[in-house]
């Protein structure tokens, strides 16, 4: 993808006590359906497994996994200073959402 060819979610996050109403999947809908009309696919980042699961329930597929920090964070981000705690960073995944018209995968060459 060409810079600016696409729609980046920078954030995604709900109240704790707004959780499980269905507003992440109504503002990734909106959103898919606002890339269509523009022809573009969206780009994410997910932080966790709970939200790898919402993303890609809407159609996102994971393009890189990556590990920030090994050898020197957990797994929560803080820097560990205990010989005893795992340094393994902290993992995120890359993601996209593509229009269907748009699909690499599907559109034929």
């Amino acid at each position: 993808m060409e810079k600016g060819d696409y729609y980046y979610i920078y954030f995604v996050g709900t109240d704790i006590n707004a959780r499980g109403q269905g507003l992440g999947s109504m503002f990734l809908k909106h959103t898919q359906q606002i890339a269509t009309k523009a022809g573009k696919p969206i780009y994410l980042e997910s932080s966790s497994e709970e939200s790898k699961k919402l993303y890609l329930r809407h159609g996102f597929e994971v393009v890189k996994e990556l590990v920030m920090g090994e050898g020197e964070v957990g797994n929560d981000g803080r820097v560990v200073t205990s010989k005893d705690q795992k340094k393994e960073g902290v993992v995120w995944w890359a993601m996209t959402w593509w229009p269907k018209d748009l699909d690499p995968r599907l559109v034929q060459a």
